[in-house]
């Protein structure tokens, strides 16, 4: 059976991937491979704030 943590961190992971796409859209100009490279630059980032987010200090989205 799936955790809890483990839920919200795919729940978490999700909300910031779309934000960094929304961002990456913003942000870099009309061309589809700057926007792909801008949101693969982010994936980290993103991987790591998901994490720290859920395992880290605990936040619980519902």
């Amino acid at each position: 059976m799936i955790s809890k943590k483990f839920r919200q961190f795919v729940l978490s992971l999700g909300i910031f991937a779309i934000g960094a796409l929304i961002l990456s859209a913003a942000f870099t100009p009309p061309d589809p491979f700057i926007q792909s490279v801008a949101w693969l630059a982010a994936l980290p980032v993103v991987l790591v704030g998901s994490y720290y987010l859920v395992y880290g200090i605990g936040f619980e989205w519902t």
